[in-house]
């Protein structure tokens, strides 16, 4: 299946160089559908995945002439006429379009695309899109993917667009400030009429770590002694990968030893689904025992992960050597579990193969890399590109750096994000105008084993000062029992946000 994928996305690529022209949109799909065709075909309960078959069946590619890259996209028109908001969705690292939970967008309580327009498209190199070269894969270059679809539609395919939501989770948070940062100067996104109003960030960080020192070096964890409740397998002395940024240990782990062991096929495969297992909150292995929040005062949790043959094979807070689980762990019918059966079954069958590309996979982390230790003070007018960007010296020796990725560094600065016992600090987000955008919306959650939750914090902070609680320019919702993939813990009480402040 795998090697059949790649000839497919080498056909693909192929097709589409003859096909495309610029400006337009070459099909195998029509790429647009209407709101009750979106709600009834993701609701099909006697599809296995519904929304990737209709991904497969219903999506196109658009080939963007200014940079020669490719992204499969899907575009829902709302069921009101216009004027209506228009929400754009920038996944995560190694996320698919179809892994967006569908009881965010559509439910019992309705479904976003009655009133506004939903735009979905995959990053370049997934879904038998042309694979780009690293240094062509940055976040300036999405955004002008995105920018140049966006006109598309609105000049071609009879869509309204003006007023622009950016919705992101996790390395899809990052794209979407960087899209509202460069959108905020560029002539060709003015001129086109096109506004950002609101951002809708899930599990967030403000990234630009210019000041810190080389990473947190982690002690071992030592044995445990004997806990109530499930037992997880013991930890033993050892020791762990170093955290880097705004990440956990736990999924830092996880990260490095896949790039370490990428010409291993079953193992990096293996290990992208204990991915999916750390997204979700963990658990104490004792009960009645809480994770605590980071920062000064609050009983912290320093978590990581011990990586033995192709699994994650223990979990410990370092802080108490208290041993930890997942919650797919601790339940074969918890969310996180379903959750890895829908990747799984999203990845199996056209237009996404088996899995993410090794390569994507590792640019993503080099996007997210970048984005924690750069910041860019501002942005051409005349281009989607960053300028201005900085780089912390303390970390251009890391194997994830490179010289032309500086420009996928944070509009903002931050400072204190390696060292545990302190709460990050947002200095200031030269590059992010709070005249950017209308108004922010974070949803983040404690137990997340990516970033530090207070992260969300920080960013409210800096965007609310001087504080007015008339007039908010941020607002942070901090879920407990989430984690990472509190998108897929909370889709309903989301999609209830984002339809209030719409509306």
């Amino acid at each position: 299946m795998r090697d059949f994928g790649k000839s497919l996305s080498v056909f693909a690529m192929f097709l589409l160089l003859i096909l495309s022209i610029p400006g337009t949109a070459r099909a195998e799909g029509t790429g647009i559908i209407t709101c009750s065709a979106f709600v009834s075909a993701v609701t099909n309960t006697t599809e296995t995945a519904p929304f990737r078959k209709l991904m497969e069946t219903s999506s196109n590619t658009y080939y963007n002439i200014a940079n020669g890259q490719f992204i499969r996209f899907l575009a829902v028109k709302p069921t009101n006429p216009a004027p209506y908001e228009t929400l754009v969705f920038f996944t995560g690292t190694s996320q698919i379009t179809p892994d967006w939970p569908v009881s965010m967008l559509t439910n019992s309580n309705g479904s976003l695309c009655t009133d506004s327009a939903l735009i979905f498209a995959d990053y370049p190199g997934i879904g038998g899109t042309a694979n780009p070269a690293k240094a062509e894969f940055t976040f300036d270059n999405i955004a002008n993917n995105v920018y140049h679809l966006l006109a598309n539609l609105t000049t071609y395919q009879g869509f309204s667009i003006h007023s622009v939501n950016p919705v992101g989770w996790s390395l899809g948070t990052e794209a979407a400030i960087k899209f509202t940062s460069l959108a905020a100067v560029n002539q060709e996104f003015a001129n086109s009429g096109m506004t950002i109003n609101n951002l809708f960030l899930v599990a967030t960080k403000p990234g630009g770590d210019y000041y810190s020192g080389t990473e947190v070096t982690p002690s071992s964890c030592s044995t445990t002694g004997p806990v109530p409740g499930p037992q997880p397998k013991i930890i033993g002395s050892t020791s762990y990968f170093t955290a880097t940024g705004t990440q956990a240990m736990c999924v830092t782990s996880v990260l490095d030893q896949l790039i370490k062991d990428e010409l291993d096929w079953d193992f990096s495969t293996s290990l992208k689904g204990s991915l999916v297992g750390v997204m979700f909150p963990y658990v104490y292995t004792s009960t009645n025992q809480n994770q605590g929040a980071y920062g000064p005062g609050n009983p912290q949790t320093i978590c990581a992960a011990t990586v033995t043959s192709n699994e994650v094979s223990s979990m410990c807070n370092l802080s108490t050597n208290q041993s930890i689980m997942t919650s797919c762990t601790a339940s074969s019918s918890s969310v996180c579990s379903k959750t890895f059966d829908l990747y799984k079954a999203n990845r199996e069958a056209a237009p996404y193969f088996e899995d993410i590309d090794f390569g994507q996979f590792d640019r993503q982390r080099a996007l997210n890399f970048t984005y924690d230790y750069g910041y860019c003070r501002g942005a051409r007018p005349e281009s989607w590109t960053s300028k201005d960007c900085f780089f912390n010296p303390n970390q251009t020796s890391k194997s994830l750096y490179s010289p032309p990725l500086i420009v996928n560094g944070s509009p903002c600065i931050t400072s204190v994000t390696t060292n545990p016992n302190n709460t990050p600090q947002v200095n200031s987000c030269p590059g992010l105008p709070k005249s950017a955008f209308n108004k922010m919306y974070i949803f983040n959650a404690q137990e997340d084993m990516f970033i530090r939750y207070d992260y969300g914090n920080a960013m409210c902070a800096w965007f609310n000062y001087p504080y007015d609680p008339n007039n908010l320019k941020c607002v942070l919702t901090t879920y407990q029992n989430a984690g990472h993939g509190v998108l897929y813990n909370q889709p309903t009480a989301i999609y209830n946000k984002i339809s209030a402040a719409l509306n």
